[in-house]
């Protein structure tokens, strides 16, 4: 599948179970990078990072890449 044809979320990717390059969904989130009791109330809203999750569309095989938002 050309790249140009996949929807905004999606990629194409190794998928480990396929064993080939298949669609992959991408999401984004927020994840925290501290524990709460490590900084104040007002600065636990700061301590958090990008991560990406993808799934493979093929097998359903989740992939999760922590801090790594821009790949």
């Amino acid at each position: 599948m050309h790249q140009r044809d996949l929807n905004q979320n999606e990629i194409v990717a190794y998928c480990d179970h396929c064993r080939c390059d298949t669609v992959h969904e991408v999401s984004l989130r927020l994840e925290s990078t501290t524990e709460e009791t490590e900084v104040t109330s007002q600065n636990l809203k700061f301590a958090k990072s990008p991560a990406r999750q993808t799934m493979c569309t093929n097998c359903g095989t989740d992939n999760h890449h922590p801090r790594c938002a821009y790949h």
